[in-house]
């Protein structure tokens, strides 16, 4: 049969045509039932895992579809989300991989491998889970123990705050490391006192206390120290010693020794008590080695005033103080009707 050279021209355009729409990624009446483009679906989904006081969502983190050549499918990146995104992409080889946050570490699950790439054939459906969990934060505590009889496990120390595991445990020099999640937090060591006015005076170091993040790793060191307690001793002075009746004077108590929160009580004796010290209603706890109260003498003449302080560690002390009242002047002189 004779073929013209229209004929084999024309042969060679649709040629030419079907090999351009191969290149294009489309596949004409050749595997495809007829016709359409070969494709593949993946879905790329979030999950959250806040077990430490994490805050994050799924749509807190940013997906990304890329060519391996790193530049973005259609609709690539997308805010994650748990039920995922589905792209429709053409069978071959890509990278999915999720933003960053800090305080989260993050893991992809099968198919995808955990650098992200995974192959796509063509006609099958993927779905790839990136799971994002929040890190929980460290606390070292070191007890140290300076004089006296006792060794760091002799101390019980309390943790407080999110979770915080262990939450109690005996002192080590070398360290209890102490898991919990994100929020404020503090550490204590009990006060051990013996009966001669000895203690152990504790102090802390930063990183015993506040706020701690996602994460964060610090180190709370407790510092023991045996102490001999000063004798604790006050004085007791006001601002004026003569007053008329119904007159206010200021009492100033300074307290010296002993060991802080000291406990106090203010009590007056006059005639009117049978000589005997009664409670004015004036008591209270502070850390201050001063205290200040105003009192109004009960009555004309001598009153006596007292303050009684307890230190933490059982000592007490007391000092007192004496006031004159007299009768209010009436602005009438010295005589006369």
């Amino acid at each position: 049969m004779k073929v013209s050279n229209k004929n084999l021209s024309m042969a060679a355009f649709a040629t030419s045509i079907v090999a351009l729409f191969m290149l294009s990624g489309f596949a004409v009446g050749i595997g495809s039932g007829g016709g359409g483009n070969p494709s593949t679906n993946i879905t790329v989904a979030t999950s959250v895992v806040n077990n430490f006081g994490g805050t994050a969502a799924a749509s807190s983190f940013t997906i990304y579809v890329q060519f391996p050549n790193g530049t973005n499918v259609p609709g690539s990146p997308v805010s994650g989300s748990v039920n995922g995104t589905n792209f429709q992409l053409k069978p071959g080889t890509y990278i999915v991989r999720e933003s960053s946050m800090s305080g989260y570490s993050e893991s992809l699950g099968a198919p995808c491998m955990s650098n992200g790439t995974i192959a796509l054939a063509n006609g099958t459906n993927y779905k790839c889970t990136f799971t994002n969990s929040d890190i929980p934060a460290h606390v070292k505590v070191v007890e140290n123990v300076v004089g006296g009889p006792y060794s760091a496990s002799n101390f019980a120390i309390t943790v407080g705050g999110f979770n915080p595991s262990p939450s109690s445990f005996s002192g080590s020099s070398s360290g209890t490391l102490v898991t919990l999640g994100q929020g404020n937090f503090s550490v204590n060591a009990n006060e051990i006192r013996f009966a001669n006015f000895t203690y152990y005076l504790q102090s802390y170091s930063s990183g015993c206390d506040g706020f701690i993040s996602l994460a964060q790793n610090v180190t709370c060191t407790i510092t023991s120290t045996f102490t001999i307690a000063k004798a604790l001793s006050v004085t007791l002075d006001s601002n004026v010693s003569h007053v008329e009746l119904g007159g206010s004077m200021a009492f100033t108590a300074n307290i010296v020794g002993g060991k802080s929160p000291y406990t106090y009580q203010i009590l007056v004796k006059n005639t009117t008590s049978n000589g005997k010290y009664i409670y004015t209603g004036l008591n209270g706890t502070t850390t201050n080695s001063l205290v200040y109260f105003i009192e109004t003498p009960p009555k004309l003449g001598v009153s006596f005033y007292m303050i009684q302080v307890t230190d933490s560690l059982g000592q007490t002390a007391s000092a007192t103080v004496h006031t004159v009242a007299s009768a209010q002047n009436n602005g009438k002189g010295g005589g006369g009707p």
